[in-house]
């Protein structure tokens, strides 16, 4: 022992969270800035359940004149998430063995001058199971998951071709250190209402989408990610109307140099009868989206 400290393990890694092995207890159930069970910084149980609770509470309150002789309209809008996720793991240092999740959404939309009535909105939010399939890094925890249930799922880079929470089922893998990246998805999305754009629970759509898509780290250039993606969907929500569409792309995201950049190419291809007559589907689609952060400046250019 060459520097005079004396160092044994502690099988209680929870309870030390100073760097001079003074050990701190959990903190009070409602303190969200030390160790907390309710945000899963400390086990519920042993040394591997979890429970994360999120709760968060939107509001925003609004004017609307129609002209300058009218009085304005008050609206107050508030949007409520509670979730809820158990899970059986290591946190940050292995993938999840298990995880259960339940999110409720509620959004309340009311003119405060009682001139209009009220209008209130219940759904289920991100709503799964995930079971870990395999874990094959060899020198690192790479693995395989199964996600099953409503879901939050964006199937590219920029949430052009599918960005959506709907119910789903996903099968996700990792390698090399979690520098290759693979899914494949199927779901069913949902009806949104008009008014609070929440999903309606018993309105699924006469709708299939399947997807794909496989991301390379680090490709080309450190810090440029690659992603090859697919997808289909088949529309059958308006009796006798169906589109059937087939969508390809190539999308890239993260650093080139000292500009960050997002470009993409898509090609949509298949047919639909909307309008009476069936008609064949052929529409590409490049976006280019580059930046140039410089202190507190972020000049950025778009082009579709």
């Amino acid at each position: 022992d060459t520097t005079g400290v004396r160092l044994e393990p502690d099988g209680n890694r929870f309870g030390t969270v100073r760097a001079d092995g003074a050990r701190v207890s959990p903190s009070r159930w409602w303190d969200p800035y030390g160790p907390n069970r309710l945000k899963g910084d400390v086990p519920i149980a042993g040394r591997r359940h979890f429970l994360v609770t999120t709760v968060l509470l939107d509001s925003l309150y609004t004017e609307d004149r129609a002209d300058s002789d009218t009085d304005p309209l008050r609206v107050s809008n508030s949007t409520a998430l509670v979730s809820l996720e158990y899970f059986v793991g290591q946190t940050v240092f292995r993938p999840k063995t298990f995880s259960l999740r339940a999110t409720a959404l509620a959004r309340t939309v009311v003119d405060v001058q009682g001139d209009a009535d009220r209008v209130e909105d219940f759904s289920i939010g991100e709503t799964f199971v995930e079971v870990l399939l395999a874990d094959h890094g060899r020198t690192s925890y790479d693995s395989t998951s199964l996600r099953a249930g409503n879901q939050a799922f964006n199937a590219d880079v920029l949430g052009l071709l599918l960005n959506d929470t709907l119910p789903a089922a996903r099968v996700f893998s990792e390698w090399s250190s979690n520098r290759g990246n693979a899914t494949l998805f199927y779901g069913r999305p949902r009806e949104k209402d008009a008014g609070a754009a929440l999903p309606v629970e018993d309105r699924a759509l006469e709708s299939d989408i399947a997807a794909a898509n496989l991301t390379v780290g680090d490709a080309f250039v450190p810090g440029f990610n690659l992603t090859l993606l697919g997808a289909y969907d088949d529309d059958r929500r308006t009796a006798g109307l169906r589109t059937r569409v087939a969508w390809g792309g190539l999308a890239g995201s993260g650093h080139l140099g000292r500009f960050v950049t997002a470009p993409a190419v898509y090609l949509a291809a298949g047919s639909s009868n909307i309008g009476g007559d069936r008609q064949n589907v052929l529409a590409p689609l490049v976006v280019v989206d580059l930046a140039r952060p410089a202190d507190l400046w972020n000049p950025r250019l778009t082009l579709l």
